[in-house]
């Protein structure tokens, strides 16, 4: 069973553009958004794959609400990276998270 080309054939591309012109189908391709590249010739190559839609995994679902709990450790100097430094020279945890202002007495 032969392999088909990796590219469009010039025909395919004059097909599926409906244009003769090198230049008027590159812009059509920019319309459709569809990923190409201009040889040194000046007439663009399309991948196979670009028109024929392979599938790709789903992106992943976001989430709804950012992770506050992240920032709050960098705020305290909790990360492990700041606790690690502390060890390594020495200093106590901090008692209080830095940042929130004493009640004036």
């Amino acid at each position: 069973m032969p392999v088909p080309p990796l590219f469009l054939t010039d025909a395919e591309i004059e097909f599926m553009t409906g244009y003769t012109q090198p230049a008027a189908q590159i812009r059509w391709l920019q319309k459709w958004q569809i990923r190409h590249v201009v040889n040194a010739s000046g007439y663009p190559r399309v991948t196979r794959s670009a028109v024929e839609g392979t599938r790709k995994a789903e992106p992943e679902q976001r989430r709804s609400e950012p992770n506050w709990a992240a920032l709050d450790d960098w705020k305290t100097g909790t990360h492990w990276r700041h606790k690690r430094r502390r060890q390594e020279m020495g200093i106590p945890e901090p008692a209080e998270t830095p940042g929130k202002l004493k009640p004036k007495k």
